[in-house]
């Protein structure tokens, strides 16, 4: 997270003030460097998630210790979650090769797949000897990525002349694609919780 770059400074300082704010807490000049200082390795959209963490989970205005645990905790749970991400990739290879189209439904796999090693071609290129090299950088780029929040939903065409597109993974994140294959919208599943909260409540 830099200091001197004016779009995630203003980030951060909109973040942090809100969080003071909530707790009727003075974000002053001296506590918003200290507090900045304190989180400067680690990239904005962490930080931002663990502001929007302790403003859900803590009753009082959070420690930097205490931001700094959510942060690398989530950035422990992403590795793991990479590490089968990377697996689920190398069953696909096996699986598929270069002659399908594909498209993984987890949007963070196949924004790395497509973007950080240049495509499903590209990828099915990986030989035996270079799959643990493979999984330590897929690891690597997808923490970032998550972490950057980026994404694709976009297939990726195999060296097959067919129209048929393999969906690879967990079926959970057609949810959270607007009407892709019928599926309920983002809104109207909170719609659906927020109904379900209310009839509860009456």
């Amino acid at each position: 997270m830099d200091w001197d770059n004016e779009q995630e400074r203003a980030r951060f300082l909109t973040a942090f003030r809100a969080l003071a704010e909530l707790h009727n807490r003075d974000a002053s000049k001296a506590l918003t460097r200290l507090y900045h200082s304190t989180m400067a390795e680690h990239d904005i959209g962490s930080v931002l998630k663990a502001f929007r963490q302790a403003a859900t989970k803590l009753r009082f205005f959070p420690k930097p210790v205490e931001l700094l645990e959510f942060i690398e905790g989530s950035q422990e749970d992403a590795k793991v979650e990479a590490a089968l991400e990377a697996d689920a990739v190398l069953l696909a290879i096996r699986r598929y090769g270069v002659y399908a189209n594909v498209r993984f439904l987890n949007p963070v796999t196949n924004a790395v797949v497509r973007q950080g090693f240049g495509g499903w071609l590209n990828v099915c290129r990986t030989r035996d000897e270079d799959v643990k090299w493979f999984i330590r950088d897929f690891v690597e780029r997808y923490t970032q990525f998550k972490a950057a929040g980026v994404e694709s939903t976009k297939e990726m065409r195999g060296i097959g002349t067919g129209a048929r597109i393999e969906l690879i993974g967990d079926q959970k994140y057609l949810a959270l694609e607007g009407n892709h294959e019928g599926q309920q919208t983002v809104a109207g599943i909170v719609d659906s919780l927020n109904d379900k909260k209310k009839l509860s409540a009456a």
